[in-house]
């Protein structure tokens, strides 16, 4: 699958990595659909090789705990998993939710 295969890629790709061991690398993967234990493991992989991924929850109104990526976040180290919120601060509508979830940023204007 070609985002598996890109996801696997990042970590190669990042010069940080490759000269000290230390990474400034993120991957930003604003995607989703049903729970794929491969997508799971290429974006805990990439984080366990130091890349920082940030990932969106989704936007369902589900939990995002029963999809992929998103449900990679919550617990593990070096990803994390994004909520839209609204102007008000509150989780927006359409957006995903769960304990696989770490934060929420600005998703609505």
């Amino acid at each position: 699958d070609n985002v598996i295969a890109g996801v696997a890629f990042a970590p190669a790709d990042c010069p940080s990595l490759q000269n000290n061991g230390r990474s400034r690398c993120t991957a930003n993967l604003s995607l989703g659909g049903g729970a794929s234990a491969a997508l799971d493991n290429a974006v805990k992989a990439a984080a366990d090789e130091g890349v920082s991924m940030i990932l969106a929850s989704g936007n369902s109104n589900a939990n995002a705990c029963n999809s992929s990526p998103a449900r990679a976040g919550g617990v593990t180290s070096n990803v994390i998993t994004v909520n839209a919120a609204d102007v008000r601060d509150a989780r927006a509508t359409f957006s995903n939710y769960g304990t696989c979830t770490d934060i929420f940023a600005p998703g609505v204007s």
